[in-house]
């Protein structure tokens, strides 16, 4: 048997949680689907993590610079670098309850669009008349060639790192990829930031 609501988002990150948020204000009876964490991307693994490392790393570098105080080793990770970041660990509770407490629906697991205003979430079956797509975004791999060999990381991996590495080259020259070119190098890397367009932060 079918679930019938207004609208079904697909996808609980920034966009999809304000637009729930919006349309279950408005009135209407509003389902969210999400496979993952709610909130999204850039609340677990984009520039939100990556500002709660690069404070402590700005504050260990400014101690650096008095007379007396060395740098740790090469390739050796301060304390707060050794684990693994707290925001991309943590669970999503209260995200999810807050939906609840607001009317909102959330459907957990992937959504495959049937047809129109159908969709179908493992065994649940969800109608709408109403569907918005707010999937997010995923790492664009480049073919670069032997980049699948170099093991490299995306943004997730980058967040946690147990080592800090030597030397670090970050393909993109937008917000993410230089919040995180200034955090491995407050740790100590050798970072090269390699940037298709013209200019930094072209956006």
């Amino acid at each position: 048997m079918s679930e019938h609501f207004d609208a079904v988002i697909i996808g609980a990150g920034i966009a999809g949680e304000t637009c729930a948020r919006r349309l279950n204000t408005a009135g209407m009876r509003v389902a969210v689907v999400e496979r993952d964490h709610v909130g999204g991307e850039c609340a677990y693994w984009g520039r939100i993590p990556s500002k709660t490392v690069i404070g402590p790393a700005n504050e260990v570098w400014r101690a650096q610079q008095i007379v007396g105080v060395h740098s740790p080793a090469p390739g050796r990770a301060p304390e707060m670098a050794a684990s693994q970041h707290p925001l991309s660990e943590r669970d999503d509770r209260l995200e999810a309850e807050a939906l609840d407490q607001a009317g909102i629906t959330l459907i957990r697991g992937d959504a495959r669009v049937l047809g129109t205003g159908r969709i179908q979430v493992a065994e649940r079956l969800v109608e709408a008349p109403h569907i918005v797509i707010a999937a997010g975004s995923t790492p664009q791999i480049p073919d670069i060639p032997g980049l699948l060999q170099a093991e490299y990381w995306t943004n997730r991996e980058a967040l946690r790192y147990q080592a800090i590495p030597q030397h670090v080259i970050l393909l993109g020259g937008e917000a993410q990829a230089i919040e995180m070119a200034q955090m491995f190098r407050l740790h100590g890397s050798q970072v090269t930031v390699i940037a298709l367009g013209s200019r930094l932060l072209s956006y």
